[in-house]
């Protein structure tokens, strides 16, 4: 609205500009960033880079033990339907905290993590944080799951140790082959599962 706010400003041949709609366009960059800055699959592949093939140990997803932490019920509850679909045990919690309390005093351990950016009382970045500094938990795969399209908390994510990091409004496409990657499925060819760049193809 802002952008639009700007154009239809300065039509005309006597067009100036407004200070209030520089000051939101200024914000709005603040807000999201450059274009530079914007997430592409191209840029999470780079900054995730080559890591370590994981070892084949599942067929499917089916009977894994997934914790799905988010603040939004309606995101938690369709993605849990959607899991279920998979046959995975699903637990949710709708924030870090809660979710941290789950993987700590649950006597069943979990086999994965999906987690949100951007929630109160404790977010994805304090939860990970929390979670790689216990060595019980340094193996566990953490996707971060996230509306975020600025490659700064894609980057920052990376550097707490996550395994994987989804876009929210392409989860359909590519949740699935991270979880099988992060998992270690064997794919439907019998080889190794999707590489987090042909994940990231699916976009």
């Amino acid at each position: 609205d802002c952008i639009q706010n700007f154009l239809d400003s300065i039509q005309g041949p006597h067009a100036s500009v407004d200070n209030d709609i520089l000051d939101q366009l200024r914000k709005c960059r603040e807000s999201y960033g450059s274009l530079e800055d914007m997430v592409s699959r191209e840029k999470i592949a780079a900054e995730m880079g080559e890591r370590e093939a994981i070892a084949i140990t599942r067929k499917s997803v089916a009977g894994a033990r997934l914790l799905l932490i988010d603040d939004d019920t309606v995101i938690r509850n369709s993605l849990e339907r959607h899991l279920r679909g998979l046959q995975m045990d699903i637990a949710q919690a709708k924030n870090g905290a809660l979710g941290l309390e789950h993987l700590l005093q649950d006597p069943k351990p979990y086999d994965i993590v999906i987690v949100d950016l951007h929630m109160p009382i404790m977010d994805g970045f304090e939860f990970v944080s929390e979670v790689r500094g216990r060595p019980k938990y340094a193996g566990l795969p953490i996707i971060m799951f996230t509306a975020s399209l600025h490659m700064a908390d894609v980057r920052k994510a990376i550097q707490l140790g996550i395994n994987g990091y989804v876009i929210k409004r392409e989860w359909k496409n590519c949740l699935l082959p991270e979880l099988e990657r992060s998992l270690g499925v064997e794919n439907s060819t019998g080889g190794p599962t999707k590489t987090l760049e042909e994940a990231l193809n699916d976009f």
